[in-house]
C-alpha cells in the first residue's frame, strides 16, 4: 500500500575506478588533473550527504514509501547499519522497469530522468552539496529540486504531477522529438552532412586496427570462460568486467537481464 520512489544514481564510478587510467581518459574528455581530483572530491561529499540524509529518515516516511535505491552501473555499494527498512538497494532489473513501476523519480544528475518525464513520471532532482558547474549535466537542473528527502509527501508527489502536465517537455529541448524515429534521423542528417562537397575534406576517418578487434575478441572470449567456471568474482579477472559483472547479459547471476 506504500507508494515507490526510485533514486537512480550517477555517482560513485569514480571513486571506485579511481585510476591513472580513468584519470588519463577524462583528461583526453577536457578535464584538468586539478578538475578530476575535485570531482572526486565532491562525488565522496555529496554520497556521503545523500547517505547521511537516508539515515535521518522518520518513520512518517517509512510508512508512506518504499525507497528504491539503484546504484550506478558497473558500482557496488553495500548496506549501511543504521539504514531505514523502507530503504532498498536494488540493481536488478532494467531502469525501464523501476521507472514504469515508481510512483517519483529522484536522481542527482542521471540523465534517465529524461525518460521518466518521457514515461509521465512525477520527477525531481536532489543534491546537498553543490555540484561544480564544469560536471553538471546540461538539462538535469532544469527540474525541480528538493532540499531533503522529508519534503516529499503524498501531497508534495501530487503537485510535482501536476507541474509535469502544465509544463513544456524539458527533454525535448535536449533530445528532439521521442517518436522511435531518432536513429534515423540521425542516419539521415549523417548523410546530408557527408553529401556536402565542401565537407568531405574536412572528415577524418578513425579506422579501427586488427590488433585492437582481436583484443576485444579475446577479452570477450576470457571474460565468458571466466563467468562460466564461477572464477570472475573469485579472481576478480578481467578487471573491467568485475567491476561490471552486474551488468554481464549471459551470466547466470543476471536473469533478470535475459527476462
Amino acid at each position: 500500500n506504500k507508494k515507490w520512489i526510485l533514486f537512480a544514481e550517477n555517482r560513485g564510478w569514480l571513486l571506485q575506478r579511481n585510476s591513472e587510467a580513468t584519470k588519463n581518459e577524462l583528461k583526453n574528455r577536457g578535464l584538468s588533473s586539478k578538475q578530476i581530483e575535485e570531482s572526486i572530491v565532491y562525488t565522496q561529499e555529496s554520497m556521503d550527504a545523500f547517505f547521511d540524509e537516508v539515515c535521518k529518515l522518520t518513520e512518517r516516511f517509512s510508512s508512506q514509501f518504499e525507497f528504491i535505491y539503484r546504484p550506478h552501473p558497473g558500482t557496488n555499494f553495500s548496506m549501511r547499519e543504521n539504514m531505514p527498512k523502507c530503504f532498498h538497494l536494488i540493481s536488478a532489473y532494467s531502469i525501464y522497469d523501476w521507472i514504469k513501476n515508481c510512483d517519483l523519480f529522484l536522481t542527482c544528475e542521471s540523465t534517465s530522468i529524461f525518460e521518466a518525464e518521457m514515461c509521465g513520471k512525477p520527477i525531481a532532482v536532489i543534491d546537498l552539496v553543490e555540484e561544480p558547474d564544469y560536471l553538471k549535466m546540461a538539462g538535469v537542473h532544469d527540474y525541480p529540486k528538493i532540499e531533503t528527502l522529508e519534503t516529499i509527501c503524498c501531497e508534495y508527489i501530487c503537485m510535482l504531477q501536476e507541474q509535469h502536465g502544465e509544463r513544456e517537455a524539458i527533454y525535448s529541448r535536449y533530445l528532439g522529438n521521442v517518436d522511435g524515429n531518432a536513429t534515423l534521423r540521425v542516419i539521415e542528417a549523417t548523410k546530408k552532412i557527408y553529401q556536402k562537397k565542401d565537407n568531405v575534406s574536412r572528415i577524418n576517418y578513425k579506422k579501427i586496427t586488427f590488433k585492437k578487434n582481436f583484443r576485444q575478441a579475446l577479452y570477450e572470449i576470457i571474460t565468458f570462460i571466466m563467468d562460466k567456471l564461477g572464477l570472475l568474482d573469485k579472481l576478480k579477472f578481467p578487471k573491467s568486467a568485475y567491476i561490471e559483472r552486474g551488468d554481464v547479459p549471459y551470466s547466470l547471476k543476471n536473469k533478470w537481464i535475459r527476462e
